[in-house]
């Protein structure tokens, strides 16, 4: 789903404010822009940020009264099939999976998934270049010892792993949970994601943990930062796809199976 501006309506509709403004307008069927600054105690500049990235969801009669165009209302019900993803009576441990998952970053990276795309695309650079130094080969999420010789395959292997994990999120969204497909979102979110693995190659290699000669501690290791990412993914595909931790979580989990099947055939 589209806005007439071709802006991803699920990152226009992950900020809290927007939201509101939309079940604002609803319970009356209008809402005026005291209405707004009475019940959201913004700034006037903020305020009308809002309701600007908005879009063709509202509208305004000749009363300058704010109301819900047929765009915002199918945005209204959208929000209502997702409305658990966000609820403020969130359980110890769904606080607990935010956390790990990196929630206030991933919530700021999907306000403004453009801005924050260069970003993105330099954390896999930064991955890329560290892995080299660290001599290890990467099989989409997993890490070798075989070291790859040019510094230009590791660029794009790590690339390679970016690109299986963002349009295996796209593709089984789209045809299991019927989500829009190729969201800028998602694009960044899921660069964004693999910062974890940076940590995992700098204490691998620099950190010392590849002198230890237990093969069940290195493999546990890996893994950990593995849950890691693949923890931030669930949370980046929950917000940028509007779907429950569950669905999200499944999502992830799959890309994980599937890389596993694809490393019994590479090695």
């Amino acid at each position: 789903m589209k806005n007439s501006d071709g802006s991803d309506v699920h990152s226009i509709l992950n900020h809290p404010i927007r939201r509101k403004i939309l079940r604002l307008i609803a319970e009356k069927g209008y809402a005026t822009f005291t209405d707004f600054k009475n019940s959201l105690n913004l700034k006037v500049g903020t305020l009308y940020y809002h309701l600007d990235n908005l879009g063709d969801f509202i509208s305004q009669d000749d009363q300058k009264r704010y109301l819900l165009t047929s765009r915002g209302i199918e945005a209204l019900k959208l929000m209502d099939r997702s409305e658990d993803i966000t609820t403020t009576d969130e359980t110890v441990l769904l606080k607990a999976f935010y956390g790990i998952g990196l929630k206030p970053i991933v919530d700021y990276i999907l306000e403004k998934p453009k801005e924050f795309l260069p970003f993105g695309i330099l954390i896999v650079f930064l991955l890329s270049y560290v892995t080299y130094l660290a001599e290890l080969n990467t099989i989409l999420l997993f890490f070798t010892e075989s070291s790859v010789s040019l510094l230009s395959m590791v660029f794009i292997l790590s690339f390679v792993r970016w690109f299986y994990i963002y349009l295996f999120i796209e593709i089984f969204c789209g045809l299991i949970f019927k989500r829009s497909i190729f969201s800028l979102g998602t694009l960044t979110g899921t660069l964004w994601a693999q910062f974890p693995l940076i940590f995992y190659v700098l204490l691998w290699r620099f950190g010392g943990v590849y002198r230890i000669g237990n093969d069940f501690f290195q493999l546990m290791f890996q893994l950990f930062f593995q849950i890691w990412l693949l923890l931030v993914i669930t949370y980046v595909i929950t917000k940028s796809k509007q779907l429950k931790i569950e669905k999200a979580f499944l999502i992830s989990i799959l890309i994980h199976y599937f890389n596993i099947v694809i490393l019994q055939f590479i090695i």
